[in-house]
């Protein structure tokens, strides 16, 4: 498979994994030298959604930056934009984050989304502050390679375990956005 900055969209997900790929992304390394693997356990992906119009909020926003530059864990905060329309807008807010939300709820079963929530692999956590324990072996292997300037060659193989169907999401995380949030 290969991808290019072509806004690929994704499927549903059914098995969620993580692979560092600052090294490709970084642009710091030539041409055709840049391959990373993805680790032999399985990263948890921690996705918040959230909105600065909520008030129960900034605890798990506080809670998800702490999670940052971990590497056991994966952590993506997606603004939703249902708040904005009650009168509470989030310049970081977005349809496609509420439609993320919406499906990921879908996928798993859960009954409903609200703010703050945590999903972890795509679960519904209600636990946190606190992260579920257990290293789970990973189920799929990934290799990136750089090819050019605005190519990623993706190689995807199986394990025992793995799901029959999987999805990929490609995604561009970025941090450090601060907002002051007047009450």
């Amino acid at each position: 498979m290969l991808l290019k900055n072509s806004g690929l969209r994704g499927a549903s997900v059914a098995a969620l994994l993580f692979v560092s790929v600052s090294a490709v992304a970084d642009g710091a390394s030539p041409v055709g030298a840049c391959r990373v693997l993805s680790p032999d356990r399985q990263v948890p992906l921690v996705e918040l959604y959230t909105s600065e119009g909520c008030s129960s909020c900034p605890p798990a926003d506080r809670w998800l930056s702490g999670l940052k530059g971990s590497a056991n864990v994966l952590a993506a905060a997606f603004h939703v934009d249902y708040w904005d329309r009650l009168g509470w807008p989030d310049r970081f807010a977005s349809a496609r984050h509420t439609e993320r939300q919406a499906a990921q709820i879908r996928a798993s079963g859960a009954r409903f989304a609200y703010t703050p929530q945590v999903l972890v692999n795509g679960r519904d956590w209600r636990g946190w502050p606190v992260m579920p324990l257990g290293v789970q072996p990973a189920r799929v292997r990934v290799q990136l390679e750089r090819l050019d300037p605005v190519s990623v060659q993706v190689r995807v193989s199986t394990e025992p375990g793995a799901p029959p169907r999987l999805g990929l999401w490609w995604a561009l995380l970025e941090d450090g956005h601060v907002t002051s949030v007047a009450s």
